[in-house]
């Protein structure tokens, strides 16, 4: 698993699970992605590299191999990956379909 994952306290979530996710308060994402998946790749490097900075932006992250739970990726109607679903609460107010590169990434984030 990438060091990605822990240094950001990703936490994994199923399908099954997604109720949770929605019941959590604050600012969080919901990583989707996935095994081989080349942009998938660079993006957790290039957060990786800048995980100081994308940790002060207060969000709790959540992230699910889309590979593994096809259900989760019909029920966002993805069209590839990565995507970072953004919500406050249970209200959705962002979404970043693939990796545009860090600073259009941490910019998208600071805007939400």
């Amino acid at each position: 698993m990438h060091p990605f994952f822990s240094a950001l306290q990703v936490y994994k979530i199923t399908s099954n699970e997604l109720e949770h996710f929605f019941n959590e308060e604050g600012k969080k994402i919901l990583f989707l992605w996935g095994n081989n998946c080349p942009n998938c790749e660079i993006a957790k490097n290039l957060i990786f590299q800048d995980i100081e900075l994308i940790q002060s932006l207060g969000f709790k992250w959540y992230h699910n191999n889309v590979y593994d739970d096809f259900e989760l990726s019909s029920r966002f109607g993805l069209h590839g990956i990565p995507v970072f679903l953004v919500y406050k609460g249970r209200k959705s107010i962002g979404r970043i379909t693939s990796f545009p590169g860090i600073q259009p990434f941490i910019e998208a984030l600071k805007k939400v």
